[in-house]
């Protein structure tokens, strides 16, 4: 923006966006000097940062027990239930091969959890420590998700001009 102070009645549109853009980029949130796209920027999550979370929840659930030895348990249930023709050792086949697979599915949910409870306090944690009050999170994002957009139209109005 090159005159600050020109009548906005005689703005062009192309203007009037440029100053929205910069508005919107003066904006901070919280105790911080960092705008929306700035904090959004510092909440994610790279994929070097995925995979050390991955790391640490295998390392803790190598305590827990082998995911093989389950498959193998739920298999021997599966081949005893088509096995034995006595209907009480059927009914405990297939009562433990039920647990064993709900066990299963439980650790596949369960690691999903892992990973989103972390990117849920990573997030929070900043935005504490940045001072954003959760009211304002919603806020902010969509903010954010707005001042992306100003960018990418900024963009082509720049190209566009250059080209003329």
């Amino acid at each position: 923006m090159a005159d600050e102070t020109k009548d906005p009645n005689t703005m062009t549109v192309a203007e009037a966006y440029r100053v929205k853009h910069q508005l919107g980029q003066s904006i901070t949130w919280g105790n911080s000097n960092l705008n929306a796209l700035q904090i959004e920027e510092l909440t994610k999550l790279t994929r070097y940062d995925y995979a050390r979370i991955r790391a640490d929840y295998r390392k803790w659930h190598a305590n827990v027990g082998s995911t093989i030895t389950l498959v193998v348990l739920t298999l021997g249930c599966v081949v005893a239930n088509a096995y034995f023709t006595n209907t009480w050792v059927k009914i405990v086949a297939m009562v433990l091969g039920i647990s064993f697979y709900y066990q299963l599915a439980k650790r596949d949910g369960h690691a999903e959890g892992y990973v989103e409870g972390y990117e849920a306090g990573h997030d929070e944690a900043i935005y504490k420590t940045l001072g954003i009050k959760p009211e304002e999170v919603a806020e902010m994002r969509e903010f954010a998700t707005q001042m992306k957009i100003d960018d990418m139209v900024v963009g082509k109005m720049n190209e566009r001009e250059k080209t003329e």
